[in-house]
């Protein structure tokens, strides 16, 4: 089943909190807090965004985490990317399947070539979709009050 990690969830949802974070930084406390992460897992998340060059810390007593590239420039697929390495829905779409060490039957497939085009057509989407889109999305009324009550 095609499905978002966590660790990509998590990326995205720490990313949407500094796209719309007036104070400028936030520390990763704070944010796994109020979403209700695991504290560990944020952490080695943002680690990973950091080293991707998607967010920058800062360091002292009012340090914390700040995108380095503009919300309407971090597309999804690149998030996903920073957090879990090159994307592919089978292994025959990643370049070591091209090369025959990926796949058995790589060379006979009968549906190598369409199973290629839907790969290209998510990447593209995912591409094409950045946090300031998913930012623009308002919470439905269900989630909302799903974080009152947890309050």
């Amino acid at each position: 089943m095609l499905a978002v990690t966590r660790r990509t969830d998590y990326a995205l949802i720490t990313l949407a909190h500094l796209a719309g974070d007036d104070e400028g930084v936030s520390s990763a406390r704070e944010m796994a807090d109020r979403y209700h992460l695991p504290p560990a897992m944020v952490t080695n998340v943002l680690k990973s965004l950091c080293q991707a060059g998607l967010i920058e810390s800062e360091r002292g007593a009012r340090g914390g985490y700040r995108l380095r590239v503009p919300a309407e420039h971090l597309s999804i697929l690149r998030v996903m990317e920073a957090v879990e390495g090159p994307f592919r829905l089978v292994q025959c779409a990643s370049p070591e399947g091209s090369n025959g060490t990926g796949c058995e039957v790589q060379a006979w497939c009968p549906i190598q070539s369409p199973i290629l085009r839907l790969h290209g057509v998510v990447r593209e989407y995912l591409n094409n979709i950045t946090v300031a889109d998913i930012c623009r999305e308002r919470p439905s009324q269900v989630l909302i009050q799903a974080q009152v009550s947890r309050e």
